[in-house]
């Protein structure tokens, strides 16, 4: 069977004129393939996040000290606990990835995601699409690795 994403979020964006390509990812236990639009710049993996300090161990990584001038805040007295200290609208930005939109529709993490180009092994996810060389309408297989076992 053939299932359709329109990108997670870049539904119109080749109809528009962007640079987006269609990538078929072929998911080799099951024999489905999935179609994802995305850009040709977009890393194959995560990349790692930032370092944390005290401020974003405590409110998130996303938090901002911008946000305490900007008035009133709620606070919740039943919790303890202030609203959000996200930015409005902030994603990190080491979480866009093929690996990333990958895990979001099929729910797989990407650290159990392998996946090959050509026959070969996809393994550097710092790098592009386009640095792989991966075009509009080209098939990348995905394989699934089983979960680590806990140690007993």
């Amino acid at each position: 069977s053939k299932w359709r994403s329109a990108g997670l979020g870049a539904a119109a964006g080749a109809a528009q004129g962007d640079d987006r390509i269609l990538v078929n990812i072929f998911i080799a236990e099951s024999g489905d393939t999935m179609t994802l639009r995305v850009s040709p710049e977009l890393k194959l993996g995560p990349a790692k996040p930032p370092p944390t300090n005290v401020f974003t161990e405590v409110f998130g990584q996303g938090a901002s000290t911008k946000g305490f001038d900007k008035g009133i805040r709620s606070f919740d007295y039943r919790r303890r606990e202030f609203g959000s200290t996200q930015r409005p609208g902030w994603s990190p930005a080491w979480q866009d990835s093929l690996k990333e939109m990958i895990s979001k529709v099929m729910n797989v993490s990407p650290d159990r995601q392998r996946l090959n180009f050509k026959n070969a092994p996809i393994t550097a996810d710092e790098l592009t699409l386009r640095s792989y060389g991966i075009d509009d309408g080209d098939t990348v297989q995905l394989s699934i690795r089983r979960p680590a076992r806990a140690a007993a």
